[in-house]
C-alpha cells in the first residue's frame, strides 16, 4: 500500500515536472518572440529616424537660398520686394530683381505686439550668403551686436538669419540653451548645420542632437551604454576619428574617441550628447 502511495507520488511530481518544463518551454518561445518583435521594432525606430533625418535635411536644402528678416514693423499695403531691397542696400548689396518671393510668416511661438517675420527668397545662393555676411558684419561692428541692425533711422532692430526647417530651428534653441547652462561663448548657424564653441581656443562643434534635461530626446546613458547605441549621433561614422562629447550636468565636458570603441561611464546620468565634425570636416 503504501509503495503505491509512493508510485503515485512519485508519477504525480514527474507529471508536474513535465509540465513546468513544458511551461518553460513555452515562455522560452515567447520571450524569443518578444525579442524578435523588440529588435523589429528598435529597427523600424531607426528606419523611421533616418527618414525624418533625411526629410529635414530635403527641406532645410529647399531653403538654402532664403533668409528670415525679424523685427521690420508692420504695415498696410506694404512692399515687402521694396523694404527687402532698402535693407540690402543699406548692407552695400544689390539684389534688385533677385528676390524671387518675400512674404510675411508667423514665428514659431509668436509673442503678442511683435511683427511676423519676412522669409525672403533670392535667386542663388551666393547672394543670400552675402547678404547674411553683410548682416552679420554689420551687426559685429555696431555699438551693440545684441540689439539687432539699425537701418537708416527707419527700422530701430532688423536681425538677419538663415531660414531654418522648424526641426533645426528647435535643435538651434537646444544648443543655445546647452551654450547657457555650460558656459559655450559661441552658437552660430552656417549652411543649415548648427556649431558651438566653448571659447576661442576650443573645437568648433557641429550639433546634430542635444540630449539632456528637459530635451524631448532624452536618453539615459549609462555605464553599460556602447558606440552602437549612440553611434547614431555621428552624422557620418567612418575611418577617421569622431569624437563625441558627454557633457555631465555634474562632471562637466568630457571628450571621448568612440568610432570603433565601447563608452566608458563612471556613473548612470542623463548626458547632453555634442557631436563634432570629423578633422578633414569645413566651416
Amino acid at each position: 500500500m503504501q509503495q503505491d502511495e509512493l508510485v503515485k507520488s512519485v508519477s504525480f511530481c514527474s507529471d508536474k515536472i513535465s509540465d513546468f518544463e513544458k511551461s518553460l518551454d513555452d515562455v522560452k518561445v515567447l520571450m524569443r518572440k518578444f525579442e524578435e518583435l523588440k529588435r523589429d521594432n528598435n529597427n523600424m525606430k531607426k528606419e523611421i529616424s533616418n527618414l525624418n533625418s533625411r526629410v529635414n535635411e530635403l527641406e532645410q536644402h529647399s531653403r538654402s537660398k532664403n533668409i528670415v528678416i525679424q523685427g521690420v514693423p508692420e504695415n498696410n499695403n506694404e512692399n515687402l520686394i521694396s523694404i527687402v531691397e532698402q535693407i540690402s542696400n543699406f548692407l552695400g548689396v544689390e539684389v534688385k530683381d533677385n528676390v524671387e518671393f518675400a512674404n510675411r510668416v508667423q514665428s514659431m511661438k509668436p509673442v503678442p505686439g511683435k511683427p511676423k517675420n519676412i522669409v525672403v527668397g533670392f535667386a542663388s545662393k551666393i547672394l543670400r550668403d552675402q547678404v547674411i555676411a553683410l548682416a552679420k558684419q554689420k551687426r559685429k561692428n555696431s555699438s551693440n551686436p545684441k540689439n539687432g541692425i539699425k537701418i537708416n533711422e527707419i527700422i530701430e532692430s532688423v536681425y538677419i538669419n538663415e531660414h531654418l526647417t522648424s526641426n533645426n530651428q528647435s535643435l538651434l534653441r537646444e544648443a543655445k540653451e546647452a551654450a547657457r547652462t555650460k558656459n559655450f561663448k559661441f552658437v552660430w548657424v552656417k549652411n543649415g548645420n548648427i556649431f558651438m564653441r566653448k571659447d576661442e581656443r576650443s573645437r568648433v562643434k557641429m550639433i546634430v542632437r542635444v540630449f539632456g534635461d528637459g530635451a524631448p530626446t532624452d536618453v539615459p546613458v549609462t555605464p553599460e551604454t556602447t558606440t552602437t547605441d549612440v553611434i547614431e549621433c555621428c552624422r557620418d561614422p567612418g575611418e577617421e576619428t569622431c569624437d563625441l562629447f558627454a557633457v555631465c550636468p555634474d562632471h562637466g565636458e568630457m571628450g571621448m574617441d568612440v568610432c570603433g570603441h565601447n563608452l566608458k561611464y563612471t556613473h548612470q546620468e542623463s548626458y547632453r550628447l555634442l557631436e563634432t565634425p570629423h578633422p578633414s570636416s569645413k566651416l
